[in-house]
């Protein structure tokens, strides 16, 4: 048990580290628009799914607030993570596969296949820059620009998943 929380504390902390140094400078400019890939979301995605609720809530908290820290923002992703953090096990219970879920399996395309994967990612990501981008301007006014930023970036974002889902295979860095 211990192990398991080592290798995914240390996985968190390369997502985290990733995010900071290396995502938030892959900027992709799109007219006026920004589109910054937020991977540090994998950190709640990919938990076990047997992690309890106030768990994933405790993690959204510090990695959010970690990642608002290290970024020179105010807030905004940890708003974003805790929601998500919140909601994930509801969401989690409505695409549950007809069979339910495996005990001891990754919530990875590799044990639900790509469309449940895609699935649970879409929604979690779309939530989550949703409410990132509705903190981040702070104006109902700009609703338009606020769903358009969501769906790219959230497209943006999803395209790094799958690639780091594809090399990690959805296990922590730590073997």
């Amino acid at each position: 048990m211990n192990n398991i929380i080592f290798k995914y504390t240390v996985n968190i902390l390369i997502l985290i580290l990733l995010q900071v140094l290396v995502f938030n400078q892959v900027i992709l400019h799109v007219s006026s628009i920004a589109l910054v890939p937020y991977i540090y979301i994998l950190s709640i995605l990919l938990l076990p799914l047997d992690t309890p609720g106030e768990i994933v809530v405790l993690v959204s908290f510090f990695v959010g607030l970690i990642v608002d820290f290290l970024s020179g923002t105010i807030a905004v992703h940890t708003a974003s993570l805790v929601l998500v953090g919140a909601i994930r096990t509801p969401i989690l219970n409505s695409i549950a596969p007809r069979m339910g879920y495996n005990q001891g399996t990754y919530l990875s395309y590799l044990f639900y296949g790509w469309g449940w994967f895609l699935k649970y990612a879409l929604i979690i990501v779309l939530i989550h820059h949703f409410w990132l981008f509705l903190w981040e301007i702070f104006s109902l006014k700009a609703i338009f620009l606020i769903l358009i930023k969501t769906v790219l970036n959230t497209l943006y974002t999803l395209i790094f998943i799958v690639v780091l889902h594809l090399i990690f295979k959805n296990r922590p860095v730590v073997a």
